[in-house]
């Protein structure tokens, strides 16, 4: 499994590159150049477009979108492109994080087990 991790200030500051990165990286050979550019181009417009109306209300972009974190986790799941790879990165790091808990606990538990 590949990661790709994008800054939030680059998606914030560079949202038509950030995007191609995305497509780039999710589609790889499967959309054309042009397509990715295209598509690149039409977000960055779009984010561009809203980011200005909500700055002109004084509000963050994301205001009033989403007010339901569980929405929000359902909505991703749900999306037919980055749900399966974001719930597969979930398990990954759910399993992880048991795994560190679970040593930590055994740690302890050695610890005190040795008068430490």
């Amino acid at each position: 499994m590949e990661v790709k991790t994008i800054s939030m200030d680059d998606f914030i500051h560079q949202p038509g590159r950030s995007m191609y990165q995305v497509y780039d990286f999710v589609f790889n050979d499967l959309l054309s150049e042009e397509t990715k550019i295209t598509r690149s181009k039409t977000y960055e417009q779009s984010y561009l477009q809203q980011r200005e109306s909500h700055h002109e209300m004084n509000n963050h972009i994301t205001y009033g979108k989403f007010g339901d974190t569980a929405a929000l986790i359902e909505y991703l799941r749900g999306e037919p492109v980055f749900g399966p790879p974001l719930t597969k990165i979930e398990a990954l790091l759910d399993e992880i994080l048991y795994e560190e808990s679970v040593g930590m606990e055994r740690m302890i538990a050695h610890a005190f087990s040795h008068g430490h």
